[in-house]
């Protein structure tokens, strides 16, 4: 049998390794969303409801980014495995990351005229959240990806 602690033909490319953000998801994020929240307390007005409200939503709101953006991670790992092939995966990653980005205040903006509509009341410090949350999770992939490029 053979030791798999050592590569057996060193021309073989090693395997990425895996995912480890799990402490990043489950602590991370919303230690991240809720010390940024604290910077808009005063559009709060010092409201703990308010700011509770606010905080799971973007707790909420940046998780889900960051599993879609993980996925697509996982993604472009499994399509572009080689050493060879690091630079494509980065611009890959990082183009995804752009679209997905963008794209998902986009929905939100859209869900928020969607819910005006229909008579929910919608304030601006929702969508003050976004930036906060965008801004949470550029920070957080920002450092996971120095780790592991």
């Amino acid at each position: 049998m053979p030791n798999r602690t050592f590569q057996t033909n060193p021309f073989e490319p090693a395997p990425l390794e895996p995912l480890n953000d799990r402490w990043l998801r489950l602590i991370g994020i919303p230690a991240t969303v809720l010390l940024s929240n604290l910077l808009f307390l005063d559009l709060y007005e010092y409201s703990r409801w308010a700011y509770l409200k606010t905080s799971l939503l973007g707790i909420a709101y940046t998780t889900l980014l960051w599993l879609v953006l993980r996925w697509w991670l996982l993604y472009t790992r499994s399509n572009y495995p080689d050493v060879g092939q690091t630079g494509r995966r980065v611009v890959v990653t990082f183009a995804g990351y752009v679209v997905f980005c963008t794209a998902s205040p986009v929905a939100l903006w859209l869900l928020v005229i969607v819910l005006a509509r229909v008579g929910v009341s919608v304030s601006g410090l929702h969508l003050l959240q976004v930036v906060a949350s965008l801004a949470s999770l550029g920070t957080i992939g920002l450092g996971y990806e120095l780790l592991y490029y």
